[in-house]
Order: C-alpha cells, then sequence, then structure tokens
C-alpha cells in the first residue's frame, strides 16, 4: 500500500475518533461530521466507514447500542476508553 494511502487511512481514523469523541452517533452523522471536519475533502463511502467501524468493534475500540426512529432502527456507535 502506498504511502499516500496510509496517511488518507489513518487520516480517516482519526475522524471517526475524533467525531465519536464528542457523542454517541450513528453512521450517517459520522459522515457528516467527517465532512464538516474536513470542509468536505473527505467524502466516505458506506463500505469503508462499516468497515473501520467493524475494525474498530472488533478491537474494543467502540460499542454500539440500537434505537427505534421512526420504526427504523439506527445503530450508534460509543467510544469506549480503550479508543
Amino acid at each position: 500500500m502506498a504511502e499516500k494511502d496510509l496517511f488518507a487511512r489513518g487520516a480517516t481514523e482519526l475522524f471517526i475518533l475524533s467525531a465519536l469523541n464528542e457523542q454517541d452517533i450513528y453512521t450517517y452523522q459520522i459522515s457528516q461530521k467527517i465532512q464538516e471536519q474536513s470542509d468536505n475533502r473527505f467524502n466516505l463511502s458506506e463500505s469503508i466507514l462499516y468497515s473501520i467501524l467493524y475494525k474498530f468493534s472488533k478491537a474494543g475500540y467502540v460499542s454500539e447500542w440500537t434505537e427505534v426512529v421512526k420504526r427504523r432502527i439506527r445503530v450508534y456507535y460509543h467510544l469506549e476508553d480503550s479508543g
């Protein structure tokens, strides 16, 4: 993997952790916060966002909880102390 790709991946992970550090949020909110924080320079696909969140969850950095909103299940992510 090229250095540029590693930097982009690392920056993306930091943006996600930064968004989660503020509050428990769901994926759409994470995506919106990343766009805000990066002045619209980063636009994550859902698949990339979910793969990073899955990796963080597996490592114990984040946990998740659900809430039903307008008959839809919304998955919120919470940053754990280890994250």
